[in-house]
């Protein structure tokens, strides 16, 4: 067949069920090299990669020019998936928990072009929550849904801008409250949940805050397409270590705090969402006061980022949910 006959059968194949298919297998394992999930793979050569590829393939890359690929089955993600090859020798590549995102984009598989090539649109994002969701004392690009959101772009996983419903203070009842008045419309591939602090510091009843959230997790959930697994909750930061809790009683409010955790999670965990503990991390700040913005309470654009790796594994179950 002549390269332009086989160009355009390509460019039809990519219309195609099958293609479509293959596209899944793409995400899966781009997801999967970004948590860090898969062992570390190392292949040396084209002779070790031709073993294991099964078959060329002819296929457009992300600058619209067409390549060969190989399909290869990686025993640790379980799946046979695509890896573009340049040339008639494969360059040594390594895959790992310290440098699967830089490695993932050489190999520049699904990229954004891949994606709006195949007419796929960007991912949506809500974000639901206080202070700490609408990024109290640091940048809007700061906050902790913005720099997820481009922690994903930077693999290629294309989301929209994260729609953001919190205020300074909120409670749960307040953010009832503010998504009534918000009345965000469509269907959300990834919804998070993180609020509670002001129900500890303000002393309102457990009980109230568990009603609440129990509202608030059915809210998030119909969001989310009625698919709860697309739903992430977080923690309540422990403020009890910032300076700002230093004439208070840091033990009584370190307990509190972990009683307000426990009924989250088991909340979370009955509904079927994810659940991040970022409490842990957040404890942190007492001993690294970069973690903390400027009001000596609320966190840093740094811990923030912190909380985004905590977040991935539970992004990754959420993009994976049917």
């Amino acid at each position: 067949m002549c390269f332009r006959a086989r160009e355009a059968a390509c460019e039809s194949k990519c219309k195609t069920k099958e293609f479509q298919s293959e596209s899944k297998h793409f995400e899966r394992v781009k997801l999967a090299f970004i948590m860090g999930k898969v062992t570390r793979i190392e292949v040396f050569g084209a002779a070790i990669t031709i073993l294991l590829a099964v078959p060329i393939r002819w296929q457009r890359d992300s600058f619209g020019g067409w390549r060969w690929s190989l399909r290869v089955l990686f025993q640790p993600v379980g799946r046979a998936w695509w890896v573009g090859v340049s040339g008639w020798f494969a360059k040594p590549f390594a895959i790992g928990n310290d440098d699967c995102r830089g490695n993932w984009m050489k190999m520049e598989m699904n990229t954004r072009q891949d994606r709006r090539y195949r007419g796929e649109q960007p991912k949506r994002f809500l974000a639901l929550g206080d202070s700490y969701t609408i990024g109290t004392s640091v940048a809007i690009d700061e906050r902790w849904p913005r720099q997820l959101v481009e922690r994903l772009r930077e693999v290629s996983i294309d989301f929209e801008e994260p729609t953001i419903i919190a205020k300074h203070g909120w409670t749960t009842n307040d953010l009832l409250n503010g998504i009534e008045a918000a009345k965000p419309t469509g269907s959300f591939r990834l919804v998070s949940l993180l609020i509670g602090v002001n129900n500890q510091y303000d002393g309102l009843e457990e009980n109230d805050y568990v009603r609440e959230l129990d509202a608030l997790l059915g809210m998030a959930s119909r969001f989310a397409g009625g698919v709860p697994a697309r739903v992430m909750v977080l923690s309540i930061p422990d403020w009890s270590v910032t300076p700002f809790a230093i004439e208070r009683d840091q033990a009584a409010i370190r307990n509190e705090i972990e009683r307000f955790n426990e009924r989250k999670k088991s909340c979370a965990d009955q509904f079927g969402a994810q659940f991040v503990d970022v409490t842990p991390v957040s404890r942190q700040a007492g001993d690294d006061t970069s973690l903390l913005a400027a009001d000596g309470l609320h966190p840093s654009a740094k811990m923030y980022a912190a909380w985004c790796e905590l977040a991935l594994p539970a992004v990754h179950r959420a993009l994976l949910s049917c």
